[in-house]
């Protein structure tokens, strides 16, 4: 028998059920969605403070989901109370354009990456993943959902927002110029970030077990 429409397919379907003695509670939509993509991502502008009561310069980026595409990524976060979302995301600063004097290195005395959930749950991370500091600085970190109010309908991602900061002694800072982009690194299923690096202008990642991730890197670049 063919019909015109998916409604009339699942009308004949149910008549035939029926009179099977099964009948039917709900129709889930399995229509084909995509997984995230970088057009997800929105980011933030970037922005340099100064701190007077220490002396000190600060370079923060980062961004945040501007949908729960992230959801999908997790694949079924209904079986469990929490679920980790691919293997480990990534949040960095990249410097370019560095100018410096002979005698001074652009290395921050300090930087820690940070990610949160939208509802005031948070995380800092201190455990930088790039050896070469005047370059940039990358933190790497699992994102995961977890239900809210142990509701099977509404999830909390940690991971929905996400900023790196680096942080300089003014001697250092006023002496160079250049400018900084933010790069954000998220992965799904299997695939997980085996390594990172940041070298002049540029940087590296390299992934493990699939390619389920991307890589979305800030268009607009703040200048120092």
């Amino acid at each position: 028998m063919t019909v015109s429409s998916k409604s009339s397919d699942l009308t004949v379907a149910d008549e035939k059920l029926n009179e099977l003695g099964f009948y039917i509670y709900s129709h889930e939509d399995l229509s084909i969605s995509t997984m995230s993509s970088p057009s997800d991502i929105q980011f933030s502008n970037i922005t340099v403070l100064y701190d007077s009561s220490n002396g000190t310069w600060a370079i923060v980026g980062g961004g945040y989901w501007i949908n729960t595409n992230w959801h999908d990524d997790a694949g079924n976060p209904w079986l469990e109370d929490k679920m980790d979302v691919g293997g480990l995301d990534a949040i960095g600063l990249v410097i370019t354009n560095l100018s410096t004097p002979s005698n001074v290195d652009f290395i921050p005395k300090n930087s820690y990456g940070y990610i949160h959930n939208g509802i005031g749950e948070d995380s800092y991370l201190y455990n930088r993943s790039t050896p070469n500091y005047e370059d940039g600085v990358m933190f790497t970190y699992q994102d995961y959902i977890s239900k809210e109010n142990g509701l099977f309908s509404e999830y909390k991602y940690m991971g929905q927002g996400f900023s790196a900061t680096m942080i300089y002694d003014n001697s250092t800072f006023t002496q160079c110029d250049g400018r900084v982009a933010v790069q954000y690194v998220h992965t799904w299923e299997e695939t997980t970030i085996t390594g990172v690096s940041i070298g002049i202008d540029s940087f590296g990642i390299s992934f493990a077990n699939g390619d389920s991730q991307f890589i979305a890197i800030s268009t607009g670049t703040g200048k120092f």
